[in-house]
């Protein structure tokens, strides 16, 4: 049961990797952030404050968002977690972080350049290039603690494999297939309305008894970086490697359950293309009834929304309007009021004007 759940998990969960992690705040993806201006050198930074795009020493085209704790003293060194959002806002989980960091005197610092579309390795080169600078020019120890979300999280994963430094990761929204065996613990934060929640319990059931410490709690959220009360749990792991009273907030589903909701997954993903739109808004229907007594339903709404964006952003670059809008009739049914959903609609009603 533990191997058919975790190859069941991974296989879902990389599904749609070659395509980017995308939705909106209903989902996954709010569109792709504004361009920053250009970046600022760093004349002083201010204690207690979030930085948001403070350019490199060597390379003023690249930028990082940082802070530091408002307890800092001079001739020390901090604990310091980077935090990698899936499109390269690296001030979002320092503002929703930063009392934390106060707390524990831990110094936050975000990557505004490692996002979604790229591949892993250059993600990975953006990281070595960020911590390489942040080591350099700020009192930091030198082990690596990252925390990512979503397309964030399988740099985390990735970055881990290759640097024998990362000593702690905290990851929520996706999983990613880790080789390290040794010297890394991770910690996963669920969120019980993320579409990707049974990826994250079966991912940490396949651990098993893993020569490392890795743990998973659940929040009452959606797929999107935890808040702050969630995220204590992150920061008292990153200091003690362990959650207070950690088998209460395990996530409260069985083995049952999450082959059930994977299974179903499996079943939508492989109807896109091969069931007719009745079909679709029939199943859907349905799904949206039982969402309102039952939260794997809306998981899975979020899970086919998920897909539509993938594969409607695809065949609108192909320029195929059928499917376009085939794709899109499903993701507004699934989830009506996705931004990203209305927008491709907009597009596709273009895209059809133009070729009458």
């Amino acid at each position: 049961m533990k191997h058919v759940l975790s190859l069941l998990a991974l296989g879902l969960a990389l599904s749609f990797a070659s395509c980017g992690d995308s939705n909106n705040k209903k989902n996954e993806r709010p569109g792709m952030p504004p361009e920053k201006p250009a970046p600022e050198s760093p004349k002083q930074i201010g204690l207690g404050i979030v930085h948001d795009n403070i350019a490199f020493e060597n390379d003023p085209n690249r930028s990082y968002s940082i802070y530091l704790p408002k307890g800092m003293l001079a001739k020390q060194r901090y604990p310091v977690l980077y935090c990698i959002d899936p499109h390269g806002r690296g001030e979002q989980p320092l503002l929703q972080y930063r009392d934390l960091a106060d707390s524990l005197n831990i110094i936050l610092v975000g990557s505004n350049t490692s996002k979604n579309g790229m591949s892993l390795d250059a993600s990975k080169t953006e990281m070595d290039l960020l911590i390489s600078e942040i080591q350099r020019r700020y009192p930091v120890e030198s082990t690596i603690r990252l925390l990512g979300f979503s397309g964030g999280a399988k740099v985390a994963f990735y970055y881990a494999d290759a640097n024998p430094n990362v000593s702690q990761i905290i990851y929520s929204g996706a999983i990613y297939p880790m080789k390290r065996q040794s010297n890394i613990s991770i910690l996963g934060i669920a969120g019980k309305r993320d579409m990707n929640f049974t990826d994250l319990v079966s991912f940490d059931v396949s651990l098993g008894k893993a020569p490392f410490m890795h743990e998973i709690i659940e929040w009452d959220g959606k797929h999107e970086f935890p808040n702050q009360a969630a995220m204590y749990d992150g920061f008292y792991f990153l200091m003690n490697d362990s959650v207070e009273n950690y088998y209460e907030k395990r996530p409260n589903i069985s083995p049952e359950e999450v082959m059930s909701e994977q299974l179903l997954k499996k079943k939508f993903y492989q109807s896109y293309g091969t069931k007719d739109l009745e079909w679709w808004k029939k199943e859907i229907a349905f799904l949206h009834e039982e969402a309102t007594k039952d939260v794997k339903y809306e998981r899975i709404l979020g899970f086919i929304g998920l897909g539509c964006y993938s594969y409607t952003e695809q065949a609108i670059k192909m320029g195929d309007v059928q499917k376009a809008d085939y794709l899109v009739q499903i993701y507004l049914a699934a989830t009506p009021d996705n931004e990203d959903a209305k927008r491709f609609a907009k597009k596709v009603e273009e895209m059809k004007k133009m070729r009458q």
